[in-house]
């Protein structure tokens, strides 16, 4: 900060230690375990790339994130070796499968670093806008942001995805301020990098364009139009974007198995323009419907906010009264992401999705509380300290939400709970289908062997996916030699039979043998029957209503028929332990377990 000013600092300072707390307070929520999938997601191929193959085979998420995760996962593996925790990679390996805990840890750590380095950039970004105050109140909103907060304690690319983005933003200003050749430059790679970390900072290459066109030096008039900045920024980005995830462009399967799909969705759906290549239009355009949901998704309390979203919307039209061109950017970078968020997510929004949005909103309403704050001073002296408790007014509500989050968080999940009492009534060795994987029940050596040789032959049989890499093999190795260890010092292990779903709402209900190519999952056989269980020896079952709710009338499942009927034959079975969902103020969902009679024992 250039700034002298000695206040500034303070509260600066103040509003980042605040950011701190509010993001480190319960980060070690749920550990040893994950509950989150898309956490297991991430870490685990950061840890598959230990294996030398740099590409994913998964591009659902581009991979940044990931090669940042390896990369500390690296410096884990030396720390370690040179105090003598482990002697070797294998050792390095089967502790991942034993306690991933820091795994885990170190990515919730960045998460929340980058969801810090928010606050800092927001406060830069607001100066830029409107001097200092505008950016201690946008680094205020940031820091208690309910979204930001939430999103950047798992491990996900959401809130790094958001740091970029706004740090372009703050690059695309100084655009329309300065027009700098270093400030297109440096946009252009932030917005790169940025969607090498999450796909939607795509939307900010128009955004260069509409910068350009704000372009002037100082409150001059607008430069003659020369293209070379704009075509320099766009093709900067370019360039770090295939630098950060290079198998975007390396692997045919990102436009095959990802990318193809998602276009046709957005055309034949979204649009409802019939693309041939895409087979034409299948139902009405349902753009109208996305954007409807945005704007609910935008205003809840877990996103930007019933106080910050009206005023924060205000501000984006602020600069038609003040005339300040450089305050257009906020707009121009909001109108971009927004279309892009309508047509590239499903209709359920969620607020994490709009994470790269709500820093825009704190600028905006930011400009807004300043100005609004001018004027009432300039028609009667006020004291600071009532512009200061309207700020924390604004920001109560999130703040109260975050705290909330901690405070739960910071007790066992359910499904922890859950896991204890399995461990301390039923036998070492009992066959237990685990529905979905929801709760983590330890492997014994030989349901891993199974579901291995499973695998393996189906990867024999041609199947591909992200599932039949050599990495997977290794992962499947080292838990399996991770599990003999466990046996051998007395550990608890189950046979455990995971039950896996159809991910999207149009996956298949039928088939055995059927491989998530896109997650990575290695096997869905389909729907159980009961005879399957009794052939399987199986003897409980454990489910949560993570699940089970899903195909009860009004689920998102509710529709594949032989689901349905699955979960009403289980719930005529004895239920012998259940943790009901609001029985304490824990995370978690329902858990149940049920005993299968007749089970051949």
């Amino acid at each position: 900060m250039k700034s002298s000013d000695g206040a500034t600092r303070r509260w600066l300072v103040l509003i980042v230690l605040l950011a701190g707390v509010l993001r480190f307070w319960s980060i070690d929520h749920g550990l040893p375990y994950s509950y989150y999938g898309d956490e297991q997601h991430f870490v685990k191929r950061s840890v598959a790339f230990g294996s030398g193959d740099l590409n994913p085979h998964w591009f659902h998420k581009p991979a940044f994130f990931m090669y940042t995760l390896f990369a500390e996962y690296v410096g884990y593996y030396g720390v370690g070796r040179v105090c003598g925790w482990w002697s070797g990679s294998d050792g390095f390996a089967q502790h991942f499968f034993s306690d991933p805990s820091w795994f885990f840890l170190l990515g919730r750590i960045t998460a929340s670093l980058f969801g810090i380095g928010l606050v800092l950039v927001g406060f830069a970004c607001g100066r830029r806008l409107g001097g200092d105050r505008v950016g201690l109140i946008a680094a205020a909103m940031l820091a208690t942001s309910a979204c930001l907060a939430e999103a950047g304690r798992w491990v996900k690319a959401d809130v790094p995805g958001a740091f970029f983005a706004l740090l372009a933003t703050l690059y695309l200003i100084r655009i329309v301020q300065e027009g700098r050749w270093r400030d297109y430059l440096l946009a252009g790679a932030a917005i790169g990098i940025g969607i090498a970390t999450k796909y939607y900072a795509i939307a900010l290459l128009p955004s260069i364009w509409l910068a350009h066109l704000l372009r002037q030096s100082g409150d001059g008039p607008l430069r003659r139009w020369r293209p070379w900045g704009p075509l320099a920024a766009t093709g900067m980005a370019l360039l770090l974007f295939f630098v950060g995830s290079p198998y975007n462009f390396l692997d045919p399967t990102w436009w095959s198995l990802n990318l193809k799909p998602r276009l046709e969705h957005i055309f034949t759906v979204k649009l409802g323009i019939p693309i041939l290549a895409f087979g034409g239009i299948t139902q009405p355009p349902d753009f109208l419907d996305g954007t409807a949901n945005l704007v609910r998704c935008l205003f809840k309390p877990a996103c930007v906010g019933w106080i910050w979203g009206p005023i924060g919307l205000v501000g984006l039209f602020l600069p038609a009264m003040r005339g300040g061109r450089s305050g257009w950017v906020p707009l121009c970078c909001v109108l971009p992401f927004a279309i892009a968020a309508i047509l590239w997510n499903p209709i359920d929004f969620q607020p994490r999705y709009l994470s790269a949005i709500v820093p825009i909103f704190a600028l905006s309403g930011a400009m807004v509380l300043s100005v609004a704050w001018d004027a009432l001073r300039a028609r009667r002296s006020l004291p600071t300290w009532i512009g200061v408790v309207a700020v924390l007014v604004a920001i109560t509500p999130s703040t109260a939400r975050v705290v909330d989050w901690n405070v739960r968080f910071g007790r066992p999940d359910t499904r922890t709970v859950a896991l204890r009492w399995i461990e301390e009534n039923i036998p070492a060795g009992t066959a237990i289908l685990n529905d979905n994987e929801h709760v983590k029940l330890r492997q014994n050596a030989d349901a891993i062997r199974r579901e291995f040789d499973e695998v393996r032959s189906l990867k024999k049989a041609g199947v591909e996916g992200a599932f039949m890499t050599r990495a997977k093999e290794l992962q499947f190795e080292f838990a399996l030699a991770s599990a003999r260890a466990a046996e051998a010092r007395g550990d608890k292990t189950y046979a455990a039979h995971t039950q896996r779903h159809p991910w999207w709402h149009a996956g298949e209900e039928t088939g055995k043998h059927e491989a998530d190519t896109d997650m990575g999952l290695p096997v869905n056989r389909g729907v159980p029957t009961p005879e399957d269980l009794r052939e399987m020896k199986i003897e409980y079952v454990v489910t949560t209503s993570k699940t089970y709710n899903d195909y009860r009338p009004g689920g998102v499942f509710a529709d594949k028929k032989r689901w349905v009927a699955f979960y009403d034959w289980l719930r005529t079975q004895p239920l012998v332990y259940e943790i009901p969902r609001r029985l304490e103020r824990r995370p978690g969902p329902e858990v149940r377990i049920y005993a299968i009679r007749e089970a051949t024992r």
